[in-house]
Parts: C-alpha cells; structure tokens; sequence
C-alpha cells in the first residue's frame, strides 16, 4: 500500500479525506500530462468537490445531487477521473457513469479511464482481474470482454469481497441503463457505497414528456430506477451547458442541490476568447450554402476555407520539431440534413483534386497556379510573424503537396459509408457533419471550422454553444486557427460568451454559498436565444434590475494606496446614519449618506486598477452616476473592519469568488446583500473593504476598497426558474 495523506476538510465537520493508491496513481498520469500545476489544481478541486458533497450527502434538508459546470471542450474528463480515484480511495466501492449517447463516445470513455487508471482490458492472464490496486472497469459495449453482459452478481460480490472497486460506465441509452439496473438490483443485500456520474447530464437525461407529474421518458426513468436501487447516491451531473439542469422544476428527482466549476487549465481558448477577444480569427464569409446547394456548385467561402486548411496545416507541419505523426482538423457544419453533407463531400473532394494538381504543375514549374490560389489565403489568413517565418515558396508548396497526399475526409453522420474508420489512416482529416459534430467529439488540432449553420428561431443557448468544437487547448496554435463563419452566427456567439461569463458569475455566488440555485437569472437582452428545451425545464422570461459589480481587484501596491486614500477623503466629507436594510428586525447592517451622482463618479473617476472587464466598466459606471441627480452611498463595512473575501488562484487570483453576501437564516432572516438598497435615491453604491484571500491565504496588505452599484430603472430581459 502506498502513503496514505490526509486532509482536512475545509468545513471542519467532515472526516478527512484520504488520498491512497488510486488517487496517487491518477495524480502520476496527470503530472505527466499536464504538468505540476494541472495535476495540482485537478486534484484540489477533486478535493473540495468530494467533501462538500459527503457534507451535502449526511444533511437530511438536501438531496444529493451536485451539479458540476465545466466549460466546452475544456478537459472535464480529467477531473473526473481525479474524482473516481479519490472517491475509491475514501470507501466508494461501486461507481457508475453514463460515458456517451453513441457507441464512439462510450469505447473512448472506456478506453480512456482504463488507461488512467490501469485497469484490465480483457480476462487475458496478463490483465489481473483480481488486483485490488485498481478497479475492474465493466462496460454495455456487447463487443467488448468485459462487458456488464457477462457478470453475475455473485461475481460482482466476489470482486468487491476481494476490496476491488467495481466501475460500469454505459451508455445513456434506457435500454442499457436497466440492464445495469438488473444486476445491480441483485446487490441490495451487501454493502455498497456507490455514486453516479452523468456526463453530459443536461442531454437524454432529462425528463421531456408534458405531463412530468404521471409520466417519464424511458432514459429518465431507468435513471430514476437505479437512483432507487443504489438507494440515493451521491449522483454528479456533468455539464459544459447547465440551462436546463438549473432550470428544473421540484418535479425532477435530477434537480441539483449544489454547484461546483470545473476551471480550465492554463491554454484553454473558450468563448471569451474567440468571440469577446479580437485575435483576428473570426472571418466572415456571405450565407451563401443554401443557394450553393439548390445550385449544386461549391460556394467560393468553402473553397477559401478548404485552402486555408491544407495551408494552415503544412504551416504547422514546418514548426514540428518531431517526426511524430502529427493530425491537423477541419470541420465543416453547414447542414443538418444527411443528403447535403454527401453533396458538400463531393464539392470538397473534388476541389482537393483540383489544389492537388495546381500544386503539382507549379512544382514542375508548368503554371503558377498555386501562387495565384493561394496567394489571398497567405495573406489574408496569416499573420506577419507567420508569414516572416514561413515564406511562400516551393518549400511551402512541398509541404502542402504532402498534406493533400495525407488528407482524409470523412462524413460524420449515421450514414459516413465507412468514411469514418478509412479517414483514421489519415493525418490531415476534414469532417462534415452536424449533430454528430456538437457534443463528445473532440478535434486536438482544429485549424479550420466552417460554420455556418444557425436554427431560423435562433434556437436554444445550449445547444447552440455546444456546437462550438472550435474551443478548447488551442493557444500553441491560435495564431493559424480561423472560424469562417457568417456576421450574424459572430454576434450571436458574442452574445452566448457574455452570457456564459455572468452565469459563471452566478454559479461563483451558488458555489460560496451566497446565491440559491433558485435565484439564478440568465440575461438575455441581445439575443433572441431561449435557455434551451421547453420540453425538459421549466422556466420565463423577466425584466430584472441588474447590479454593477466589481470583479477584479488590483495586486498593484501603489494602485492599492492611492484607490485607497481616495475612498477614504471622500467618505470623509459625507454624513452617514444607520440603515437597516433587507433585514426582518431593525438592526443595522450598513451605514448610508446621499451624495450628488457627479461627486460620486469623481471618485470612481479617480480610481486605478480596478477597471478590467466589461461588467465593470469605468464608462457605463460613470454614465450611470452623472445622469442620477441624487445617490446613495452604502458603507457595508464600518470603518475599522474588513470584509474577507475568496478570489480565485494562479492566472485568476485578481477575481473575487463573490462580492456580495448571500441570504442567511440564523434567527434573524438577511435577504443578502443584494437587496441592500436605499429608498431615498435612484441609484445606490455599495462600498466594502475587502481582504482578499487566495487559497486560504489572507493578504492582508493588500486590503482594498470595492463596489457593486444598483440602478433603479435600469432593466435587462432574462429568464428565471418557474
């Protein structure tokens, strides 16, 4: 056995957590993969995940399911994976998770936990199904050995007898699900401690049938049936798009009690910073497709995009310090109809041909053709310093003449003719799909996506971001990625990125502990997106007063003093009184002094640092001001006291976790910060002094001042909770 390390819960009123053989062994292939710091920050949030959800578990007022918030293509898996062996280090015997919609997803799933943690892959004698140092990972592929098919109980009973942890991961197919059920129901006798892990737990999960309170739909209720016969696990709902598990009504046994973030590491590329960011790699191009299609001729924005591909790939083919096989990607979703995706094939496959023999005829020197084609794509698409370090010449043409020789293209539906497993021996591979495309499916490399595709109702947020396989670990090779894609699809992911930063915002409050789940509101004012499926949620639409709050603090010492000594000269020259505010008694909660707007936006005007993202703009806050004839100043700490607040650590230790208190109900009922508003002004500014914290750590000199600002009339439309 190896050393065994405890750690305390944060909380206190837990256990400690032991971290033994099976985390260990997850923590080592982390380090290897990526690094000190992920494995490090894996494992910690591994760490508080499993113990507020033993703590939610033991609390008779709560269910125990937790809902778990990762970003798109952002490496949910590995923090799974850290979860599952702390969890089967801390007792968990049994564990089942819903790994995929399709059979590719599933043997994926499969094949990659077995990988990490060194489970055997067959009943070979070299593959021990009775060590206990790692656990016998089963699964519903029919085609695979150890498929759930072909235990007993009495087997399942053995292994767990022996202390080897048993792990069956299905796919989310109802049919499946009761299968497992099945053998499982054959267990309620021995002592199994077991959770559920749902991936992608806002799709098939969920109940979509009208009448929720007589009626389920078969994957939903082969769910609700192993929920019962585990009798009510730790059950964690994994998800990049949570519109819908948020929005479940009381009548869900999935309704999430609890939310955990799973940040990305260091090098992710997400929504903000394709469509919120300006890096130059959003190139509009007409919507042209269905014209093309009625017309069958390959439009000239898809044939741009097909050249960029083969030139972006022999690009980072000229960087490859390696011989290493290297795979490049371009996905093509412009339709959702099968028939379509074969005729986008042919135009692809064709043109190819084409590039091929242009490149060809001007290695010989016959033509300049290749110069004349790609000429616009060279310097259109690339950068200077790209273009200073490969020039275009015949070294160029060679290594895109290799790529067209290696370029595979496949379609990526339920009808690919064989063209999926054929396009493996390819290292540059072009997929034309669409729904196939949106969720599961990752693309290391992916230098060209063509999208172009966008629902006449403008659809749902979920499912819409879902669709964005162009984020992920793209920063080794961003400068050579480009999105073609059209102005209106640009806008509305612009829209999806701001409203993914504040619902993450609010997930941050739910998390600390200072906002319910109930209370959440997803903006909605520049876009006519729904939250996603009327069939699965229950939700409407609102007209809500939005707060202004500041996010970031400044780390600058001399930012620190002079925002510092500002505030204080200002408070100095205001008259404050208590106030009691969103309280049940009248016991004072802050201090308040109406002050002419001007004056306040002077001194916000003369703050440094603070002022670093859009939801806290030094303009929009400064407008709200001088157009308010009259504010009220809240002090939330009195002077002489601070306020501790969590920020995030490493690349976000400037970003506070939640500024705002939530509602509390220790005697006396607070509504929470949030309704700490005067009713003597139009517009009320809340001040605190903040001592930040960053992994437990005070920092006390760098205690500050920070503000959120209420505007009275100031309406946004957003959806809410029914």
């Amino acid at each position: 056995m190896s050393e065994v390390y405890e750690f305390e819960d944060e909380v206190g009123s837990m256990p400690p957590l032991v971290f033994s053989d099976y985390s260990n062994k997850v923590y080592g292939k982390h380090l290897n993969s990526y690094g000190e710091e992920g494995a490090r920050k894996t494992r910690s949030a591994a760490q508080k995940v499993l113990s507020d959800s033993l703590a939610q578990e033991k609390d008779p007022s709560k269910n125990n399911n937790v809902l778990l918030v990762g970003k798109v293509q952002s490496g949910k898996t590995s923090n799974l994976e850290a979860l599952v062996g702390l969890a089967l280090d801390n007792g968990f015997n049994l564990i089942v998770m819903y790994g995929g919609y399709d059979n590719t997803l599933l043997k994926q799933t499969v094949r990659r936990f077995r990988k990490t943690m060194d489970s055997p892959k067959d009943t070979d004698e070299e593959d021990d199904l009775w060590d206990p140092s790692t656990p016998n990972i089963f699964t519903t592929d029919s085609k695979d050995e150890l498929c759930i098919n072909n235990l007993t109980a009495d087997t399942i009973r053995s292994f767990l007898d022996e202390g080897i942890p048993v792990f069956i991961i299905t796919i989310k197919d109802a049919r499946r699900i009761r299968g497992v059920n099945e053998k499982l129901n054959d267990l309620k006798d021995y002592p199994i401690q077991s959770l559920v892990i749902d991936d992608e737990g806002d799709q098939a999960s969920l109940n979509n049938v009208k009448d929720k309170e007589s009626d389920a739909s078969a994957t939903y209720a082969a769910i609700c049936t192993m929920k019962e016969v585990l009798g009510d696990p730790l059950y964690f709902s994994v998800t990049a798009t949570p519109q819908a598990n948020i929005f479940l009504n009381s009548l869900s046994v999935l309704r999430p009690n609890s939310v955990h973030l799973l940040h990305p590491a260091r090098g992710y590329c997400g929504a903000d910073f394709f469509h919120r960011e300006d890096h130059g790699i959003i190139y509009t191009v007409p919507d042209e497709m269905d014209i093309a299609r009625d017309d069958n001729r390959s439009p000239e924005s898809l044939q741009f995009a097909v050249r960029h591909f083969i030139m972006a790939s022999a690009i980072l083919k000229s960087r490859q310090k390696n011989r290493k096989r290297m795979h490049t990607h371009m996905v093509i979703h412009a339709f959702r109809e099968v028939d379509t995706h074969s005729l986008i094939y042919l135009w692809v496959a064709s043109y190819i041909d084409s590039i091929r023999d242009a490149i060809e005829d001007s290695l010989m020197e016959e033509s300049d053709d290749a110069h004349t084609l790609f000429s616009d794509v060279y310097n259109k698409c690339f950068a200077y310093d790209a273009r200073q370090n490969v020039p275009f010449d015949n070294n160029l043409l060679q290594l895109m003449s290799g790529v067209l020789d290696d370029t595979g293209i496949a379609l990526h539906n339920g009808q690919d003719r064989g063209t999926r497993e054929t396009i493996k021996f390819k290292s540059h591979q072009i997929y034309i799909g669409a729904q196939l495309l949106e969720r599961g499916i990752t693309f290391d490399r992916l230098l060209t996506t063509y999208f172009t595709r966008w629902p006449k109702s403008d659809g749902n947020m979920d499912t819409n971001l879902q669709r964005a396989r162009w984020f992920g670990y793209r920063s080794e090779h961003s400068d050579l990625i480009k999105l073609f894609t059209t102005e209106t699809i640009a806008d509305e992911f612009t829209f999806l990125a701001e409203m993914e930063d504040d619902l993450w915002r609010q997930f941050s409050e739910v998390e600390a502990g200072e906002l319910p789940i109930d209370e959440i509101v997803i903006l909605a004012e520049d876009s006519k997106q729904k939250p996603t499926r009327r069939s699965v949620a229950d939700y409407f639409s609102i007209y809500t007063r939005e707060w202004l709050k500041q996010r970031y603090r400044t780390s600058n010492k001399k930012e620190i003093e002079h925002n510092n000594k500002c505030v204080r000269d200002f408070l100095s020259r205001l008259t404050f009184v208590d106030k009691s505010y969103a309280r049940d008694d009248d016991k004072p909660n802050c201090q308040e002094a109406l002050c002419p707007g001007y004056q306040v936006a002077g001194l916000m005007h003369s703050l440094e640092g603070i002022y670093v993202d859009g939801t806290f703009s030094q303009i929009e806050v400064e407008k709200v001001l001088k157009s308010t004839p009259l504010v009220a100043v809240l002090l939330m700490t009195p002077e002489g006291h601070v306020r501790h607040r969590s920020f995030y650590s490493a690349d976000k230790k400037n970003v506070i976790k939640a500024l705002h208190q939530g509602r509390t109900d220790d005697g006396v009922k607070y509504l929470g910060d949030k309704l700490v508003i005067s009713d003597a002004a139009q517009a009320s500014i809340q001040i605190f002094n903040i001592c930040p914290e960053v992994d437990g750590v005070a920092l006390e000199s760098e205690t500050q001042y920070m503000f959120a600002l209420y505007r009275e009339n100031e309406l946004k439309k957003g959806y809410v909770g029914a």
